[in-house]
């Protein structure tokens, strides 16, 4: 049976809203607990994420994320609050010391591609098999450690290429 989890369900400034005065964005404040909300970002199985948000190491913290079983992650489209490429960074040699030498597989299409490999080729992460980016694009099915994943074209913001899975 396929387990899915949700860690952040918020839009891109998060909620409360980090600069945000309005009563809404106070009462969460002060209320704290669950209507406090992170940017988009689930789990499949305990191995597949879907999304990659500045967030990632909040979930970590706060929901027990274990990233050393994450071996892919499903980028949907390359606005900030679903993918944040620098924290690829963390898996270099000497940030993060892992027990086997596999690399997180990353998915997304062109312009998450473009986003990711800045990273990935500033500190040779490709080379070093620590993270590896795959193109996907919508309709074209594509496996990820035996999921079967047909994206299919979302409608926002063209210009991300963004997919829904």
């Amino acid at each position: 049976m396929l387990k899915f989890r949700y860690l952040g369900t918020a839009a891109a400034e998060g909620w409360p809203a980090m600069f945000c005065e309005c009563d809404h964005c106070k009462r969460a404040v002060k209320s704290g607990g669950r209507n406090i909300r992170t940017r988009s970002q689930a789990v499949i199985d305990e191995k597949l994420l879907i999304d990659f948000p500045a967030d990632t190491y909040m979930h970590v913290l706060n929901f027990g994320l274990d990233l050393t079983k994450i071996h892919s992650c499903i980028i949907t489209h390359n606005h900030s609050d679903h993918f944040y490429p620098a924290d690829f960074e963390m898996r270099r040699k000497g940030f993060a010391h892992l027990s086997c030498e596999r690399p997180l597989n990353v998915y997304g299409t062109n312009p998450a591609a473009n986003q990711a490999m800045e990273i990935i080729n500033e500190y040779s992460l490709n080379e070093e098999k620590r993270v590896i980016f795959n193109k996907i694009s919508a309709f074209v099915p594509f496996d990820v450690q035996g999921y079967i994943i047909t994206p299919l074209a979302a409608n926002h913001a063209e210009r991300c290429e963004p997919v829904f899975l």
